[in-house]
């Protein structure tokens, strides 16, 4: 079989396999909100605020001491981090509110968790505020128990003069907020509109019943492996979520090949760990195969997601592995944050992995597309100047799969998504093989 047979071959069953993968990311879209940071998981590296959310006091009198917007970990519903009204005076409107602009005309759903502080209140409201006057003005009940998380759900109707809806999370003192979502419905309650990114760590980790494993297959397919590969299935299984774990279990169910198989290194050949979001995972099988016999391909155990999911994973990411080189990326989920933001936890990262003394390649985010309401179309080139400055001020080399992926979108990239099919995957896995090769021949350990 020719190259270009097996490049093709291997492409079909490249697509094949992110196709099953893909589908279900859009199925857990109706746990997804057009919210941004609805689970207080980004948060400013210089402030502690999470990010995208905004407080207020509406009381305000002169004497009364500011109020804060914090993220605090702990008695977590969801994720890690809830989002914390603090105040130092007694009483008040305490209000912290996010916007949704040019929201479409129909039916919306606010559902999310409160736990007030002693003595205090909690509750949302939904404002709609287009013309003279708001459209839209609808309160849940006011919660007052403050020894147990309480789910609260909203439900109103946004009329055609609705310019933007506000989401306000409410206390008269102090209390705590998570899992806020907000979706476009139908009269029949199904998802309309809701944002590509996950509204919390509930979203990205919600498990499906229709893609429930073989628990026997599972058992008895584990009781075959070496202690090294039951080591790394019991990372995978600690460190996938039950997003992607299920799906993970699938495909090796089904005799698949994915990006986090484990690997049998080869004696002699240089270690090389790829960290990155959903692009990574999906050129991580093509680049693995275009360096067979040149040098042993890891793949960190997760969807990396954004800075702030690095900063809080990237010691188990990294393992107990000497690496040699580190190829990583982070851009496409940071969309949303503030360059300066973005900067300091990527700075953060690139120390820590300086640190390991293995060579370092970052790789640029690829295009968003034009033509769709779930990215901010240009973050991506925005957000790679900034990252480009600060590893040119490291002397860490840059993989340009930005500029490589531009001029290929409508070969290459799936119809409004920043997703690919299998042919731009084994494209980029053949980019990033030789640039990681290329970062090798600076040194002296040339595989």
């Amino acid at each position: 079989m020719t190259r270009i047979k097996l490049a093709r071959s291997f492409a079909a069953a490249l697509t094949a396999f992110l196709s099953v993968v893909c589908a279900a990311e859009k199925e857990g879209e109706k746990s997804m909100s057009l919210l941004a940071n609805g689970g207080f998981e980004e948060v400013s590296v210089k402030t502690g605020r999470p990010l995208k959310w905004r407080a207020s006091d509406w009381s305000a009198p002169a004497d009364r001491k500011p109020i804060k917007f914090v993220a605090e970990k702990g008695d977590a519903p969801d994720g890690e981090t809830v989002g914390r009204i603090v105040s130092e005076s007694a009483g008040g409107n305490l209000i912290v509110q996010q916007d949704v602009k040019r929201p479409g005309t129909g039916r919306y759903v606010l559902t999310l968790k409160c736990k007030p502080d002693e003595g205090s209140i909690a509750y949302a409201s939904v404002v709609g505020i287009g013309g003279a006057k708001n459209q839209i003005y609808e309160n849940t009940k006011k919660v007052s128990d403050a020894s147990q998380w309480t789910a609260l759900e909203l439900t109103c109707d946004a009329p055609e003069k609705t310019q933007y809806l506000r989401v306000l999370l409410r206390a008269n003192k102090g209390a705590s907020f998570d899992d806020v979502v907000l979706v476009l419905v139908d009269g029949a309650g199904k998802i309309l509109d809701a944002r590509k990114e996950p509204s919390s760590a509930k979203a990205l980790a919600k498990k499906r019943d229709d893609l429930s494993y073989d628990l026997d297959f599972d058992r008895d397919r584990k009781s075959k492996m070496s202690e090294g590969e039951l080591a790394w299935e019991k990372v995978l299984e600690q460190n996938l979520g039950a997003f992607y774990l299920p799906r993970y279990k699938l495909v090796k169910e089904r005799g698949g090949t994915t990006a986090w198989d484990f690997v049998v290194d080869t004696p002699d050949l240089p270690r090389v760990l790829l960290i990155g979001d959903s692009i990574s995972r999906g050129y991580t099988v093509a680049t693995r195969r275009a360096l067979a016999g040149k040098v042993n391909l890891h793949r960190a155990p997760a969807n990396c997601g954004p800075t702030a999911t690095g900063l809080k994973r990237l010691d188990i990411w990294l393992g107990g592995g000497n690496w040699d080189l580190i190829h990583f990326n982070f851009g496409i989920h940071d969309q949303r944050s503030a360059s300066e933001d973005y900067a300091s936890r990527l700075e953060k990262i690139v120390e820590r992995l300086q640190a390991t003394g293995a060579k370092l390649v970052f790789a640029n985010s690829t295009p968003l597309p034009e033509d769709s309401d779930n990215y901010r179309h240009g973050a991506c080139a925005k957000l790679n100047k900034v990252a480009e400055e600060l590893m040119a001020e490291h002397g860490i080399p840059v993989n340009d799969l930005y500029g490589a992926m531009l001029p290929r979108l409508e070969e290459f990239q799936n119809p409004n998504d920043c997703h690919f099919n299998g042919d731009g995957y084994v494209f980029m896995g053949d980019i990033v093989a030789k640039k990681i090769l290329e970062a090798f021949k600076r040194g002296e350990s040339t595989p």
